[in-house]
């Protein structure tokens, strides 16, 4: 299988605290891509140095990803809690593919997982803050998968606070995937696991 980027030798430290170090992996192109570590293990540390936003101590990371080919969905992320949620998707679609030129929310809609549009269409018109943990991070997640067709999509701890029929739901949305797009998510979970092509392991210090 291709690789899409190597990652060797890698370390994280902070305030001489070593968080991780002597990480070597490949990012397999076109295939689901998770990163397995214990909690405080150092994994969202890592996505966030592969979403741009931040940088090993120490380590080479090859071939470098370009902003237009690849999204970042932190776990910190959340819809603009001012905008109704209609709005704060069609703001962050746009962010997501610069290529958007008007959103066609019907288009949108045709192309949420049955359960999610269900959501959207119960809680379009409201507040962002109003939503549930569930809620929220389920509509990004289909809008992150429908927005980086294609593109290396990366996912932090996409399942954390979800029930499990929604980690269910999630697992429908990876196999129903563009095949021509790169993911990479990180999890704590074995039952997250399933879907991988391919597993990287944060080592335990």
């Amino acid at each position: 299988m291709k690789e899409l980027m190597s990652v060797s030798k890698a370390a994280i430290k902070i305030d001489n605290k070593i968080i991780f170090q002597n990480l070597n992996f490949i990012i397999k192109q076109n295939k689901i891509n998770v990163l397995v570590g214990e909690n405080g293990s150092g994994k969202s540390m890592c996505l966030d140095v592969l979403g741009g936003i931040s940088q090993f101590s120490v380590g080479y990371t090859a071939p470098e990803i370009t902003s237009l080919s690849k999204i970042y969905m932190s776990q910190r992320l959340t819809m603009p809690y001012l905008l109704k949620v209609k709005e704060a998707l069609h703001y962050l679609g746009c962010l997501l593919n610069p290529k958007i030129k008007t959103w066609n929310t019907s288009d949108f809609i045709s192309r949420l997982h049955p359960e999610v549009n269900l959501i959207f269409e119960q809680v379009q018109n409201q507040r962002a803050s109003l939503c549930s943990v569930g809620e929220n991070r389920l509509l990004l997640i289909n809008l992150f998968l429908i927005s980086g067709e294609g593109k290396f999509i990366i996912l932090d701890e996409p399942t954390a606070g979800l029930s499990v029929s929604s980690r269910k739901i999630f697992r429908e949305l990876l196999n129903k995937r563009n095949t021509n797009t790169t993911i990479l998510y990180s999890t704590h979970l074995n039952d997250d696991i399933h879907q991988a092509d391919h597993i990287i392991k944060i080592p335990k210090h």
